[in-house]
Parts: structure tokens; C-alpha cells; sequence
């Protein structure tokens, strides 16, 4: 029998069946595989996202202090990193906050395996942390720039 159940804050619904009997072994490890294989495919594209984002940013920040004198209009190039940046703050902060769900849940199956260690699935939400609060100090940069020196 299905039941959608609410869980947390993150206002995120799923079905649950409702069985006196547990779940089969290899649907905990199919499924403990998969949050971890996520786990591994989100850390890569943070880190890739992050070089990303930092290397254009930074580009566009060097250029322009480099290049002030070309014309008033050449300031208006600055609000692609107060933009960018800015975005990618709120999602990696707001993502942070939803990744605990996730690493509940993989301690939840290392334990119900049996395990005695278990994947440093935390580091995903500190990095996540950490990153955001680059990228606001890196908006909050470039704003100052734009508005105060160019």
C-alpha cells in the first residue's frame, strides 16, 4: 500500500510502502550504492562548476581593471560576475541546506548493512557551504567594484 508522506522542511513528498517486513538486502545495497555513486557525481560537478564559474569570473574582473579607461559603458561588463556569482550563492547555499536529507539517509543504510564505516558524506554540505560563501564575497566584490571604482 502507497502512502505519500512529507518529510522536512525542504517540503519534498514521496511514496512509502507500509509492510511489517523489512526491506530485501539487495535493495539496501542498490540503493545505498546509488546515493553514494550520486554523492561521487555531485562532488565532481561542484568542483567542476566551481572552476568553472571562478576562472570566468575572475577573467572578467582582471580585464576590466585592466581596461577601465575604454568608456563608461565598458563598467556594465561587471554585473555578469555580481550576477553569476550572486546566483550560484543562493543555489549552493539553498542546496546545503537540502543535502542533509541525503546524508541521513546514506547512514541510515550503512547501518541498517551493517557497516562499521561509513562514506564522509558530510563533506558534500561543507563544501557546498564553503563555495557559497565564496561566491558572496565574490558578488559583494564585484558590486563593489562596479558601483565605487570603475
Amino acid at each position: 500500500m502507497f502512502h505519500w508522506q512529507h518529510r522536512g522542511s525542504a517540503g519534498i513528498c514521496e511514496p512509502r510502502v507500509f509492510t511489517d517486513q523489512p526491506p530485501p538486502r539487495e535493495d539496501l545495497w542498490r540503493n545505498y550504492e546509488l546515493h553514494v555513486d550520486l554523492y561521487k557525481h555531485y562532488l565532481t560537478v561542484l568542483i567542476q562548476m566551481n572552476t568553472l564559474s571562478f576562472s570566468a569570473s575572475g577573467a572578467i574582473i582582471v580585464y576590466l581593471i585592466g581596461h577601465s579607461d575604454k568608456g563608461p559603458l565598458m563598467k556594465w561588463a561587471m554585473f555578469l560576475p555580481v550576477l553569476l556569482s550572486g546566483l550560484l550563492a543562493s543555489f549552493l547555499i539553498h542546496s546545503g541546506r537540502l543535502s542533509a536529507n541525503s546524508a541521513i539517509l546514506v547512514r541510515s543504510l550503512n547501518a541498517q548493512l551493517g557497516f562499521n564505516i561509513s562514506p564522509a558524506v558530510g563533506l558534500l554540505r561543507y563544501l557546498l557551504f564553503i563555495f557559497g560563501l565564496l561566491h558572496a564575497f565574490v558578488a559583494i566584490g564585484a558590486l563593489v567594484l562596479f558601483v565605487f571604482l570603475l
